[in-house]
């Protein structure tokens, strides 16, 4: 249930003496995304027991702080849901434009705007943000200087904010 995408080059961390080696998931080939999904899956589950359910903010915060130690190797935006929530990491660019229809929420994700920019707002880099139901959870810090930095709420979801209408179909 697990989807990942990343964009980026961090092939620094396939070196054997790199920071980052997964010891719990195997992967197949050879690539940077391979090895970065991994890793990141073996901090996730260094914090979610199978056996109990999983507080958000553990595993939100084990992947804001493995996305900050394969960051130092090169840029690193990604995607990552368990498909429930999404998260996106902006290490140097990543915009997002959403959009609320008949009370449902969207965000589409891109590292430049599609065709027409506006609505399109940049994230701020070194930033992890958490969605749910193309809504914003929490933004949390990846830059080398906010180790244990907390989550923090999302800038506001206005109205006024929000792209999209009845006639239009959902991002």
């Amino acid at each position: 249930q697990w989807a990942f995408a990343h964009n980026g080059n961090v092939e620094a961390i396939l070196q054997p003496e790199s920071c980052c080696r997964p010891y719990e998931c195997r992967f197949s080939g050879a690539t940077d995304s391979e090895q970065t999904f991994c890793y990141l899956l073996q901090e996730i589950a260094r914090v979610m027991p199978e056996e109990t359910d999983p507080v958000d903010e553990d595993w939100f915060a084990a992947v804001a702080a493995a996305s900050r130690v394969v960051a130092a190797h090169g840029p690193f935006n990604f995607l990552l849901s368990d498909g429930v929530h999404l998260l996106a990491h902006a290490h140097d660019r990543l915009y997002e434009i959403r959009a609320n229809v008949e009370r449902n929420s969207s965000v589409l994700l891109a590292s430049e705007p599609l065709g027409s920019t506006k609505g399109w707002e940049p994230l701020v880099p070194n930033t992890l943000r958490v969605y749910r139901r193309g809504r914003c959870l929490a933004s949390l810090s990846t830059a080398e200087t906010a180790r244990d930095s907390n989550p923090t709420v999302c800038p506001v979801e206005r109205d006024d904010q929000l792209t999209g209408s009845s006639r239009r179909g959902s991002l």
